[in-house]
């Protein structure tokens, strides 16, 4: 259920009304469909509201560990409240700091992110919009973290056999896809999205590793023909919608 606040899901509330980047379907369906299982360390890079970090640490067992980061004041700030009121506390911690800098020496099993999905230089916001409005904007670009930035901190913080997951524009997927085989990533699994049948594909998720793999790779229809929520689509997050 969704307010301007915030949006409640069956185990835990994501209050948004702080940070730049909302609650979405981007983010639900890339937390639904990875799974973290054998993962003891996580890092969601770009955490804003923590919902990403959320969503894994209620599929997580119990000694595992999920770390946030995020550049935005706001957005840690509302994380670490929403990561304090879920019930999972004890296994979530966020941190003010650049992926560029964040430090690690352990090395995380996983590494997910919603990142920016746009070249810099596609327009900009406008003078006169809000600071909210002008730090989504920000959000959305490459010139706070651009995709070869992204991959490059992934291979410092992730464990040899760790893995990278995103979601990203379909199109922008094929090219961080091509930039990440050149440097030595593989597809482990893909999933293409389509807001209905029969049209473009929107999104696609992409989970990476450095090991050698065959890609699967399946497909998902948000909505049918009468626009309402397909099967699969339920069944994805059925975990997390309070009325699926």
């Amino acid at each position: 259920m969704s307010s301007k606040a915030g949006f409640t899901f069956k185990q835990f509330v994501i209050a948004h009304d702080q940070c730049a980047m909302k609650v979405g379907t981007d983010s639900i369906v890339l937390g639904s469909w990875l799974s973290p299982q054998g993962a003891g360390r996580i890092l969601d890079v770009g955490t804003g509201s923590g919902l990403l970090a959320i969503m894994l640490a209620q599929r997580c067992s119990a000694d595992t560990h999920i770390t946030g980061i995020d550049i935005d004041p706001d957005a840690i700030q509302q994380a670490t409240l929403n990561g304090r009121n879920s019930p999972w506390p004890q296994q979530l911690t966020f941190v003010l700091q650049s992926v560029l800098d964040f430090e690690d020496e352990q090395g995380f099993d996983l590494l997910v992110s919603n990142p920016p999905y746009f070249n810099a230089g596609l327009g900009g916001a406008s003078n006169r919009a809000t600071p909210q409005a002008k730090m989504r904007f920000a959000a959305r670009q490459q010139h706070t973290l651009s995709h070869a930035e992204l991959l490059i901190a992934s291979e410092r913080l992730l464990t040899e056999s760790g893995s990278l997951a995103l979601v990203l524009p379909t199109e922008e997927s094929h090219h961080l896809e091509a930039l990440a085989a050149a440097r030595g990533w593989f597809c482990e699994d893909r999933l293409t999205i389509f807001h209905a049948a029969g049209g473009e594909p929107l999104r696609t998720c992409l989970r990476l590793s450095r090991v050698a793999s065959e890609a699967r790779s399946q497909t998902l229809v948000i909505r049918d023909e009468n626009g309402d929520y397909t099967p699969a689509y339920r069944d994805l997050c059925r975990d997390y919608y309070l009325h699926f």
